[in-house]
């Protein structure tokens, strides 16, 4: 749905089917799978680096020994009252948020549209279609992640996950577009502060994004260890409240924002070509297939 909104405010002047269908490959293998690594080599050093933390303080040694034996146990793992206070601890809660919210936007957005962004050395697209290479990079990234959502979720949440990574996968089109359309900046124009730019712009909304989502988690988990406490339940979710109206913010602001870019990188696009056309040279095609939609 996603492509075919930017598709058609692109107006046919973006690219072909194949050049979208390689994006997603781009982004749904080659950017996921190096993202995976170095979020997972990130989560090892931050997991060394409390760990080391917890050591320090008295009884440190007892309290990890004890953790470690307690997540050996199957029964003690699916146990959610077991795991609700290791994970609403002050230093995995500020760690996750953290992991989150800085390490894994700029890992992602950097493996994200890395693919399209080598092509862009030697094809040097025009901005439209240098836009549509990063949001099909976003959808590629966005399928694999949620089918992998979805394994882990389980049957019985599908649904409320469906509607959760909705929002994830606008986001992810977003960013990706901001950061295609910036390498492709980078290619022709030889701008790389617009590279930057966008690549700061990116990392920023999808900071926001995990930020929200991960902190929404956090206060659940909280509301459901204080289940009562009325004094400690009004706070709580008046903060849901608060996340969950930012992601869908965050969401509508996506849902918008990408078909007017497309539709300004269209009339940028048509503008350049009428200009090329009145001064006598011929105009560069945007592709020789079928373009999109």
């Amino acid at each position: 749905i996603v492509l075919w909104l930017v598709g058609r405010a692109l107006r046919g002047v973006g690219g072909s089917w194949r050049e979208v269908v390689a994006g997603m490959v781009g982004g749904g293998i080659l950017g996921l799978g190096s993202a995976l690594v170095g979020e997972a080599l990130i989560a090892f050093a931050l997991a060394v680096v409390v760990t080391a933390g917890v050591l320090t303080m008295p009884g440190g040694a007892e309290r990890i020994a004890a953790l470690m034996t307690d997540l050996q146990d199957p029964a003690w793992v699916t146990d959610l009252d077991n795991l609700l206070p290791f994970l609403l601890s002050p230093a995995v809660a500020i760690s996750l948020l953290g992991l989150f919210s800085i390490p894994v936007p700029l890992i992602e957005e950097t493996f994200k549209t890395l693919a399209a962004g080598v092509v862009a050395r030697w094809v040097r697209p025009q901005p439209a279609r240098a836009f549509l290479w990063g949001v099909a990079a976003g959808a590629g990234f966005a399928l694999t992640e949620n089918l992998f959502n979805g394994t882990l979720g389980g049957a019985e949440s599908w649904a409320l996950g469906a509607l959760a990574r909705l929002g994830a996968t606008v986001m992810h089109c977003l960013t990706g577009g901001l950061v295609g359309w910036g390498w492709g900046q980078l290619s022709t124009a030889r701008r790389p502060l617009r590279l930057l730019g966008s690549y700061a712009a990116a990392v920023t909304v999808h900071g926001l994004w995990n930020a929200a989502a991960v902190g929404a988690v956090l206060l659940s988990a909280s509301a459901y260890a204080h289940e009562g406490d009325t004094f400690r339940l009004a706070p709580l979710g008046l903060g849901m409240l608060a996340l969950i109206g930012l992601l869908g913010f965050l969401t509508v602001a996506s849902i918008f924002a990408l078909p007017l870019a497309g539709r300004r990188l269209a009339a940028e696009a048509e503008r350049l070509q009428r200009t090329t056309v009145s001064s006598g040279e011929a105009p560069a095609p945007v592709s020789s297939e079928r373009s999109v939609p």
